[in-house]
């Protein structure tokens, strides 16, 4: 459901915006390789941030808050570098609206290995002993 409304809402930009080339695509201005490092390790990052507030707390301000911040700080630090994705579906609609197929891989392969690696370890940490 969220891909099916990122691609809907790429479409809604292209509709209202036809001039604009990218539609807020993500694109790496780096190395593909170094696109793909930051990309895992923002991921990750994301990830163990929303593991380790959601499981301290059940105070939703504080959580919205906390991941909030860090989805800011990580966009602020990596977006330039590489549009900051942190989740496939962000760069699969605009990608899919705008047709930049190119380095769509990237954006769907990186997040999904930066944040099953945080799950395997996070897991490994609750497994009983």
């Amino acid at each position: 459901i969220q891909i099916a409304g990122a691609i809907a809402a790429g479409f809604f930009l292209k509709l209202i915006s036809p001039k604009h080339s990218t539609l807020g695509a993500t694109l790496p201005t780096v190395p593909l390789w170094e696109a793909f490092v930051i990309e895992v390790t923002i991921s990750a990052i994301l990830f163990a941030a929303v593991l380790f507030i959601t499981h301290r707390t059940r105070n939703l301000f504080i959580i919205a808050f906390f991941i909030g911040f860090a989805v800011f700080a990580l966009a602020y630090f990596a977006g330039p570098y590489t549009g900051a994705s942190m989740n496939p579906a962000r760069s699969i609609g605009p990608a899919v609206a705008a047709r930049l197929w190119g380095e769509l891989w990237l954006y769907i392969i990186a997040p999904t290995i930066g944040m099953a690696i945080i799950a395997v370890f996070s897991h490994r940490k609750t497994l009983p002993t």
